[in-house]
């Protein structure tokens, strides 16, 4: 009966579209897998708002108890995704990157990698989280994506800048290092050089030398509040962190500024060998 409805759907048939995504809802798993292919066809239907219709329910559905049902629903998805509504639905789709099942992991994995190579802002948001934050078979996947980011859309940088108010450091120092390779090289976009001068206060050391090795690959000469807030890290508790520091600020600071001498030498004649390196 699903796969007939699905078939009516096709047709245009309205009624039929709705059993279609209807189906989705049953009680039995065959049924809702069943349904995905129903989707299917409701997808081709000559009408957008079918196609939305349809891609929304499958992605809804990637989130089925029955992992069979959700590997059916993204592949799917797929199949339905398009650049108008890849930014809807991408957040989704990251979420099943951390999914309990191999087979709904691979599954997500594609329409990802679709989605980084098309650039959708929310995917690569999506991507660098999953890169530290998933099992190891979707960071294996996805550490060469995120490594190889190049120049990101403003969207993108906003998408990567949300990542440094999550809960888990990892997903904060990943969010720092992506920024480093989508910000525009000596003169940073206004969000993302703002993100980096707050991370250099994170309360975890590995956050604040990210952001201030982020500062030095990416921050302009002359920039005086990121100088300032490297030259106040010489005197952190961390180690890495003070190393970080040295290493940025010479580029942040003006030409022969005489202060940032000042404080290079006083780390040379100080206690920390990994200063004076």
């Amino acid at each position: 009966a699903v796969r007939v409805a699905g078939g009516l759907a096709a047709l245009g048939l309205g009624a039929a579209a709705s059993a279609a995504l209807g189906s989705f809802a049953d009680e039995d798993e065959a049924v809702r897998r069943g349904g995905a292919a129903a989707v299917a066809a409701l997808g081709a239907a000559a009408t957008s708002a079918a196609q939305a219709a349809a891609a929304e329910a499958a992605v809804a559905r990637a989130e089925d108890p029955a992992w069979r049902v959700r590997v059916a629903a993204l592949c799917m998805a797929e199949q339905l995704i398009n650049s108008k509504l890849a930014a809807k639905v991408a957040p989704s789709i990251c979420g099943r990157l951390c999914d309990e099942h191999t087979d709904v992991r691979k599954a997500a994995l594609r329409i990802v990698g679709a989605l980084l190579t098309a650039g959708e802002p929310a995917a690569v948001a999506g991507a660098v989280a999953a890169s530290v934050g998933s099992r190891g078979d979707v960071r294996k996947e996805l550490e060469p994506k995120v490594r190889g980011l190049g120049k990101g859309s403003e969207k993108t940088i906003t998408a990567v800048v949300a990542l440094l108010r999550r809960e888990e450091w990892e997903v904060r120092r990943a969010g720092v290092r992506a920024l480093a390779k989508l910000a525009r090289r000596g003169e940073p976009e206004v969000e993302a050089r703002t993100a980096l001068l707050a991370a250099v206060g994170d309360a975890r050391a590995e956050v604040r030398a990210a952001a201030l090795a982020a500062l030095g690959q990416v921050g302009a000469r002359g920039d005086r509040e990121a100088a300032a807030l490297a030259a106040r890290r010489l005197g952190d508790d961390s180690g890495p962190v003070r190393a970080e520091a040295l290493r940025a600020l010479p580029g942040l600071a003006e030409e022969n500024d005489p202060g940032t001498a000042r404080a290079l030498l006083e780390q040379l004649r100080g206690e920390a060998w990994e200063a004076r390196v």
